[in-house]
């Protein structure tokens, strides 16, 4: 089974970014399909 899990957040007139992860669930766990840092970014702005 695969789950698309998907967010985004937007200040009006300012900046807008969303985000989406794919989700393989098997019977030992989960995988994440979607192949990008998972590191947290962290900006003054």
């Amino acid at each position: 089974m695969t789950f698309a899990v998907d967010g985004g957040i937007s200040v009006d007139g300012v900046t807008a970014g969303r985000i989406g992860e794919s989700i393989l669930v098997t019977e030992t766990g989960a995988d994440y399909l979607t192949l990008y840092p998972r590191e947290l970014l962290v900006t003054d702005r």
